[in-house]
């Protein structure tokens, strides 16, 4: 596909919200009708950008790869200031959520439930487990090893296959958008209004903050060795003291639905 030949403000039958609409009708999955455009906010000017303007309101998982940008809606994209062009040679990912590690997209079909791995560099998706992670909050990579995170926090064995229980406290259903910061894990749920924390050294989970504004700190993203979340405003989050503080200059972040560092230009790719 000649990216250059598109219209990116008028996206066309091969673009991705008409192929995940239609994997998404036939899974039930409900849909955003927000046209969510791609905007990039700079880590020292703290001014944002628009980055690509087509209709990603389908959009499930965005992620960096050595500095390229993929995004999965229905089919897998890349993305950049000039466009997009779609990479993968299927468009069966219209549920899935993922996250990137060790240079491959991680990805939970949330109609199956099975976890797949697709690799960039051939183009190619193989299942990882056959065992059903349907009620998957996240994904994340700790330490070179894989983690899904369900009502509790499971260790994904790549090489063998099958996986390890890590948590045994049933704290984490409904946890989201897990990050790694200062060797813990932290994830947030909107629904308890509350962030978690598992400590790896101590092996236990907490709640280190719990009140009404967390609802709208989705998501969270580690970025220039700062900890932000989106709502409304950018905020930088203090794990170590508690409490936040804003970040950025205006206000335009109340929708922001996935987040990722994007090191070569120093900013906030923002869906």
């Amino acid at each position: 596909m000649d990216v250059s030949s598109l219209n990116i403000n008028t996206p066309d039958d091969s673009n991705c919200d008409y192929e995940s609409t239609l994997i998404a009708e036939s899974d039930g999955r409900p849909q955003d009708s927000i046209k969510r455009t791609i905007i990039a906010v700079n880590l020292k000017t703290k001014n944002n950008t628009l980055v690509n303007d087509s209709h990603w309101s389908n959009a499930t998982t965005m992620v960096v790869i050595d500095d390229i940008v993929y995004v999965v809606c229905g089919w897998i994209y890349t993305v950049t200031r000039n466009g997009w062009k779609r990479v993968s040679k299927e468009g069966t990912w219209g549920s899935s959520k993922g996250i990137s590690h060790d240079g491959k997209i991680y990805l939970v079909s949330r109609a199956s439930g099975k976890l797949f791995c697709w690799d960039p560099a051939t183009k190619k998706h193989f299942l990882v487990t056959k065992d059903l992670w349907k009620k998957c909050g996240c994904l994340f990579s700790f330490k070179n090893d894989l983690y899904v995170v369900t009502n509790n926090i499971f260790k994904i064995n790549l090489e063998e296959g099958g996986f390890d229980q890590v948590t045994h406290d049933d704290m984490w259903s409904g946890y989201k958008d897990a990050i790694v910061w200062n060797n813990k894990i932290y994830a947030i749920s909107s629904k308890t209004k509350s962030i978690l924390c598992y400590d790896p050294s101590s092996k236990t989970s907490q709640i280190v903050e719990s009140n009404e504004d967390v609802k709208t700190k989705r998501p969270m993203v580690v970025a220039g060795g700062t900890v932000l979340s989106f709502g409304g405003v950018i905020y930088e989050l203090d794990f170590d003291n508690g409490g936040h503080q804003r970040y950025s200059k205006d206000d335009g972040y109340k929708r922001i639905k996935r987040a990722v560092y994007v090191p070569a230009e120093d900013s906030i790719w923002c869906l």
